[in-house]
């Protein structure tokens, strides 16, 4: 059944992403979030997709979807899926490329398998546990590779190309990380496939804007490529919490 999922998580990836290229391009209304993100028609649309196919291919499983409401019934379920229906509203609502379906599958509290699909970019990312890491373009399907050794004075890292308070700033200062080792992108998933890319090397986020949604999918593809996904301790991340954010940072 693991094998099963993830190429429904494919499937379904695809379905989402044919949805959001046909609103892509077009001046959309939108509602603010909390977060101040927008919400757009798209979102709801690929939301609603996920609402019907996931329940109805594994009616057992619990479901985590950012733009639903939460049921906290999925903590009893062993099998539970957290989705971001578009992780990027921003930069989709502008006409950007920084944007992506994220999914992942977690079993016990633990990340399983993951896909993140950049429509716009035409690639999809998916990892199974145990299986590897791989990229597809088209028809087009390679294994990602570990990372090439960078020095920390080498070393580039994810910013959040939207962010605009001085957390981050005060953080890289702290660690000797100049603006000019900053790559920006637009979502969480683009960052975290900006390293399995290895074109950065490091990423942070902060407990208070950061939710299971927008790491769960990344999570696996890093770890199956050797690369560490820990809270700030180096501790393992827990998922299918009741508040689901990583309560230790990222």
């Amino acid at each position: 059944m693991i094998d099963d999922r993830l190429e429904f998580m494919k499937y379904l990836a695809t379905k989402a992403g044919k949805i959001m290229m046909g609103f892509y391009g077009n001046e959309l209304e939108y509602i603010p979030k909390k977060d101040e993100s927008p919400l757009t028609i798209a979102d709801l649309k690929v939301s609603e997709l996920v609402q019907v196919e996931i329940p109805k291919r594994f009616p057992r499983d619990g479901l985590l979807d950012e733009e639903a409401k939460d049921s906290l019934e999925r903590l009893t379920k062993k099998g539970v899926w957290i989705v971001d229906p578009i992780d990027g509203s921003k930069e989709f609502k502008e006409w950007g490329d920084d944007f992506c379906f994220q999914m992942g599958y977690a079993e016990d509290g633990t990340i399983i398998m993951g896909v993140v699909y950049e429509p716009q970019k035409g690639r999809m990312f998916f990892s199974q546990r145990g299986n590897g890491a791989y990229v597809q373009r088209d028809n087009d399907t390679s294994k990602l590779c570990p990372l090439n050794p960078a020095t920390w004075d080498e070393s580039i890292v994810g910013h959040p190309k939207n962010y605009k308070w001085d957390k981050y700033p005060k953080l890289y200062g702290l660690m000797g990380i100049p603006q000019e080792r900053l790559k920006h992108a637009g979502s969480m998933g683009t960052r975290m496939m900006q390293v399995a890319m290895q074109e950065t090397h490091l990423i942070l986020g902060y407990t208070q804007r950061l939710n299971e949604w927008d790491i769960a999918a990344g999570h696996v593809i890093l770890e199956e490529m050797g690369i560490s996904v820990t809270d700030m301790f180096g501790q393992p991340l827990r998922y299918n919490q009741k508040d689901p954010k990583p309560t230790r940072a990222f």
